[in-house]
């Protein structure tokens, strides 16, 4: 199936690291700390991790049990991973240290196959197929497998190097995250897209402010060592990319909507007999609609709805439908079996979604 294998060491990066203890205790250079902090992650022991690294690290550490956090990949082959650490440059109390994390070849080879049948068989049985094919590989005979790098940043804190994996700004970061996940209302459902254009609408001040935040997050986090604008950004993509497209389908929903009229709408019947809908759509704008959502309220003698239906007059992504292009008007209609009785025949309509081929 082909899927990218993900760096181990931007999995334990991303989510994990810690600081020094006392020199006197846990003596070493730059090179020595940062491998010592590497293989304490992926050994998973937390409190020497924590002893390598800074003061405000260690704090947050203290705190939440987030720092360092434990990947499921962490835990299945921590122990498989070699690190050998390669200083790149060290200016008097700062060092920036390389860090390359090796496996054995046949662990490389399982664990590329781990995340085939991750797809296919979900996530325990992946982990049961990965332990019982390292149980089951040969010894290697040739070199092991350069698995990926990491970058960390070091600086000295009374006279001894300490890492600085940036968790107060991750963390901080974080909590900017959720605080801009609690303003999206639920019945939203931005990831699945499962809303309307008129729903994002009515929530439009709180998507802006959740964008905005999301946007505070990003600068936080790269504020942290190691990371930048780009690397936030990336963290943070998809819910930044998902509000970004609510805020804007709303705001041309809201500009565009008086543009369609929905006109003609009548009672009848079907080729086959059926009760249902019938009317007319024109585009009166200047754009090419391709999707338009419409509910419909079935109204009694009084005009008070009694049912309601939702129907896409225009669809184009239907083999039997094409874009309705600027003052271009289409017949529409659609079954309406559900609809009791007291249906008096008239039909009211509330304009939820509009989609544009530009």
């Amino acid at each position: 199936m082909g899927v990218p294998v993900p760096t181990i060491a931007r999995l334990a990066v991303a989510c994990a690291l810690i600081l020094l203890c006392p020199m006197a205790q846990a003596g070493g250079n730059h090179a020595d700390i940062a491998e010592r902090f590497m293989t304490a992650i992926y050994n998973m022991n937390r409190d020497l991790a924590i002893d390598l690294v800074s003061k405000e690290d260690r704090e947050i550490a203290e705190t939440t049990e987030k720092y360092p956090h434990e990947t499921e990949t962490v835990r299945i082959l921590g122990n498989w991973i070699t690190v050998k650490a390669t200083a790149l440059d060290v200016s008097g109390s700062r060092a920036r240290v390389k860090v390359t994390q090796y496996i054995p070849t046949r662990v490389y080879k399982a664990y590329k196959e781990y995340w085939d049948v991750l797809i296919e068989t979900g996530e325990r049985a992946a982990r049961l197929y990965l332990v019982e094919r390292l149980q089951a590989l040969p010894e290697d005979k040739g070199a092991p497998k350069k698995l990926g790098q990491t970058m960390l940043l070091l600086g000295k804190e009374q006279g001894r190097w300490v890492v600085r994996p940036g968790w107060p700004e991750r963390h901080a970061a974080s909590q900017l995250a959720d605080k801009a996940d609690s303003l999206i209302p639920e019945k939203l459902g931005l990831t699945t897209n499962d809303y309307t254009d008129r729903e994002a609408l009515e929530q439009l001040p709180k998507l802006e402010t959740a964008h905005q935040t999301y946007e505070q997050a990003v600068q936080m986090l790269a504020k942290a060592p190691g990371m930048d604008e780009e690397s936030a950004q990336q963290q943070y993509k998809f819910s930044l990319r998902e509000l970004e497209r609510a805020i804007a389908n709303a705001k041309a929903f809201s500009a565009y909507r008086e543009e369609i009229d929905i006109r003609n709408l009548r009672r009848g019947e079907s080729i086959t007999g059926r009760p249902g809908v019938f009317g007319e759509v024109k585009n009166s704008g200047g754009r090419t609609v391709t999707k338009l959502y419409v509910r419909f309220y079935f109204l009694d003698a009084s005009g008070t709805p009694v049912a309601e239906a939702s129907h896409r007059p225009i669809l184009a992504t239907h083999s039997d439908d094409v874009p309705l292009k600027p003052n271009y008007a289409k017949k529409f209609g659609f079954r309406a079996d559900d609809v009791t009785s007291e249906w008096g025949g008239d039909v009211d309509t509330e304009i939820l979604s509009i989609r544009f081929a530009d």
